[in-house]
């Protein structure tokens, strides 16, 4: 585990004007994992633009915790059905020629 690939919960809080509250509640639903680390509480850097969304999405839009749990479930269903459909496509076009 590299240490560098993480950012501290309190760094985050004072880049992001949020309260450490709204952060570890929004670990302890899953949408973001959190992880300790010499007894500091850490989040991955690959999770921090999930993490900013969620962010934007509670202060801009002011959509509380269940609503923003939606959301993203539904953002990552939109994903997969791209994905989905991209794969479909290109399958497609070999049968095409």
């Amino acid at each position: 585990m590299n240490k560098k690939e993480y950012i501290l919960i309190d760094v985050i809080c004072e880049q992001y004007p949020v309260a450490n509250n709204f952060i570890y509640e929004v670990c302890d639903s899953g949408l973001v994992e959190l992880t300790i680390i010499e007894q500091s509480n850490y989040i991955h850097e690959n999770e921090v633009s999930r993490l900013e969304k969620i962010i934007r999405l509670n202060q801009d839009l002011d959509i509380n915790l269940a609503g923003i749990e939606v959301v993203m479930n539904l953002l990552q269903r939109i994903e997969e059905l791209e994905s989905e459909l991209s794969s479909t496509k290109r399958r497609l076009t070999i049968w095409q020629k």
